[in-house]
């Protein structure tokens, strides 16, 4: 009675986990390309199927597997610096990168006027360039300011970038010019007082003989 009963739970485990793997895996598949996003997924898949009347710790790495697919921690898609301001007429690069690095020359850039840069390709103006996910940007202007999205198209995954173009105001510049001028005039004061000081000590000594 007992081999019975331990068969009959051990069958309905069994069903139970089947289940369990065909819906997890049918749904990651559906949000993502699990070839491409996970190399070993397609081989761990198969070892499951072919293991499947083997209850063992093959099922553990199989569903920590498919939990770290879903949620995307075998891929990480990141950009640095997320936001930067930079003045008119000076250049500035923003990084985008996969964790595994093997990935970076499917990145593209997508501009702030919409421009798409493929890896190598260069804008039209020739002050932006896509270098295996690193846009490099030269020669900015205020139009230039937006976001800047960088995606990767086989996985689906796009993150964002800020860029702030800004001109000097030009009230520190004739604040500078000012505080320049009171300086020099501040000088001539001083070295008018000082010889003035001096001709009249020179002038007493005279009177004095």
């Amino acid at each position: 009675m007992r081999k019975r009963r331990w068969k009959w739970v051990g069958h309905t485990l069994r069903k139970w986990w089947e289940c369990i793997s065909s819906t997890v895996f049918n749904l990651s598949s559906n949000i993502i390309s699990l070839n491409f996003y996970c190399n070993s997924f397609s081989s761990l898949h198969k070892l499951l199927i072919f293991q499947m009347n083997r209850p063992n710790w093959f099922y553990i790495l199989y569903l920590t597997v498919i939990q770290f697919t879903i949620y995307g921690v075998c891929e990480e898609l990141s950009v640095s610096p997320i936001a930067q301001a930079l003045r008119v007429h000076e250049s500035g690069i923003f990084e985008c990168s996969f964790e595994n690095s093997s990935y970076n020359s499917d990145l593209r850039w997508i501009l702030f006027d919409g421009t798409v840069l493929l890896n190598g390709n260069t804008s039209e103006d020739g002050r932006f360039i896509n270098e295996d996910g690193i846009l490099k940007m030269t020669n900015l202007t205020i139009p230039d300011s937006g976001e800047y999205n960088c995606v990767n198209v086989e996985v689906n995954t796009t993150v964002t970038a800020h860029l702030k173009v800004y001109i000097m105001p030009s009230y520190l510049l004739e604040g500078s010019i000012v505080l320049a001028i009171n300086g020099v005039l501040f000088i001539l004061f001083i070295y008018s007082m000082i010889k003035t000081y001096r001709e009249q000590n020179i002038k007493d000594r005279m009177h004095a003989f």
